[in-house]
């Protein structure tokens, strides 16, 4: 395992969601700086990392993004990766954290993904393990 010397931020997801892939590759095409990584929540590199970095954190089952040993949880971490994007996205993302219920909102869509978009064997797994970590990314990501 390699090191690096800045910060990463890494956005860990549903795999078997089909919505949250969509939203990674979203989030892929736009990320025009390759700030983020992403991994899914339950993936082996997760578990490992979990267990290395951060054994005393209570992971709930929702998207979360870190950094530097700092955690943000849901909507919270759906805002910061907003933001670091660039405009006008990242603008959406400031505005995001400030929209009343956004929490609620988060909670109700992730308790009915499943319903709605059903579950799929997670696609996004071959080269979303943070940079420090894995080879650099193939062209098809």
């Amino acid at each position: 395992m390699g090191s690096n010397t800045s910060p990463e931020w890494v956005l860990l997801f549903d795999g078997p969601c089909p919505l949250c892939q969509r939203a990674i590759r979203w989030l892929m095409h736009r990320d025009r700086r390759k700030v983020l990584c992403y991994t899914p929540l339950h993936s082996a590199w997760t578990a490992e990392w979990k267990r290395r970095h951060a054994p005393d954190v209570v992971w709930p089952d929702e998207v979360v993004l870190v950094q530097d040993g700092h955690y943000w949880f849901g909507a919270d971490a759906i805002a910061i990766t907003m933001q670091l994007l660039p405009f006008p996205y990242s603008f959406l993302g400031t505005m995001y954290r400030f929209l009343p219920g956004r929490k609620k909102i988060y909670r109700w869509l992730a308790q009915h993904r499943y319903t709605w978009f059903g579950k799929k064997e997670p696609l996004l797994t071959t080269c979303l393990a943070p940079r420090s970590w894995r080879e650099p990314r193939p062209h098809s990501c």
